[in-house]
C-alpha cells in the first residue's frame, strides 16, 4: 500500500487482515499520545521494571535491572526504536488492553485488534493473536504524517520515534539517501515494514506485508526493490 504525498491517489494490492507481528506497536503507541492529549496520563511520568515485566525476543530492556526506573516516554520509545518486547508489555499494562482496542475500534482500523501480549504463548496456544492489514497501517502513518493522528505536538514525537527504529534492514537499506520513519515486524513465516519515506519532492507512505513464505531473505530483497520503485521510479 503507497500514498504519495502530492496525489489523492491511493495504491493496494491484496490488503487483507493478516498477523500484525510488532506493527501493533504503532496502534498501542497513538492509543497513549491521545490519552495524553487528553490530559488522562503523562508521557512523562515514572515507571519501575519489575521482574515480572521481562519477556524475551526483541528488545533491551528486559537486560536492565529490577527496579529500574524510567518514563513512559521511554519505555514508549524502546518499543519503537528497538521494538522492545518487555517495553511494549509494561505499556499495555499502563492503560489495558481494552483501552488499546477502544482506540482502534473508535478510529476505524477494522482489521486491526490487540489480544494478546508479546511472547505471551499461552495466549498463542489459545488461538489469540494480534491483526492489521496494509490499509489500516497505512491509514495510521499517514494520520501521523500529516499530523491529524493526535495532535500535531504528540504526532511529531510518534514521528520522532519512528526515524529512530534500529531495524534498518529493509525500507533503510533500500534507500540510504532518504530519511524514514517506519516500523518492521517480524514472525515465522511473516515480515512487514512500513511507515513515511521522505524523499527530495515527495514523501510517500509505504506498508508491505508478507506472509506464508520460506526464505526471509528473499522476501526482504524483494520489498527493499519495491521501495526503490516506489520512491525512485515514480
Amino acid at each position: 500500500l503507497a500514498y504519495p504525498k502530492r496525489s489523492s491517489e491511493v495504491y493496494t494490492y491484496n490488503s487483507i487482515q493478516m498477523r500484525s507481528a510488532s506493527m501493533i506497536k504503532v496502534f498501542i503507541l497513538a492509543a497513549v499520545m491521545e490519552k495524553a492529549s487528553h490530559g488522562e496520563i503523562d508521557i512523562d511520568e515514572t515507571i519501575t521494571l519489575k521482574s515480572s515485566d521481562k519477556v524475551g525476543g526483541a528488545g533491551i530492556l528486559g537486560g536492565y535491572s529490577t527496579g529500574t526506573e524510567l518514563s513512559l516516554r521511554e519505555v514508549m520509545k524502546l518499543m519503537i526504536t528497538h521494538s522492545d518486547n518487555t517495553a511494549t508489555n509494561m505499556v499495555i499494562d499502563r492503560i489495558g488492553m481494552s483501552a488499546v482496542n477502544d482506540y482502534i475500534n473508535r478510529n476505524g482500523y477494522r482489521d486491526t485488534i490487540l489480544q494478546r501480549k508479546m511472547m505471551d504463548y499461552d495466549a498463542i496456544d489459545a488461538g489469540l493473536e494480534n491483526y492489521s492489514s496494509a490499509k489500516d497501517l497505512g491509514n495510521i502513518f499517514l494520520k501521523i504524517y500529516h499530523h491529524k493522528c493526535v495532535n500535531p505536538k504528540y504526532d511529531e514525537i510518534m514521528i520522532d520515534f519512528l526515524k529512530g527504529q534500529t531495524d534498518d534492514e529493509c525500507f533503510e537499506t533500500a534507500l540510504p539517501d532518504k530519511i524514514v520513519a517506519d516500523k518492521t515486524g517480524a514472525l515465522i513465516g511473516m515480515f512487514a515494514d512500513g511507515g513515511i519515506i521522505y524523499g527530495d519532492n515527495e514523501d510517500v507512505v509505504l506498508v508491505i506485508i508478507a506472509e506464508n513464505f520460506t526464505g526471509e531473505s528473499t522476501v526482504i530483497n524483494r520489498m527493499k526493490k519495491f521501495a526503490q520503485y516506489v520512491v525512485y521510479d515514480n
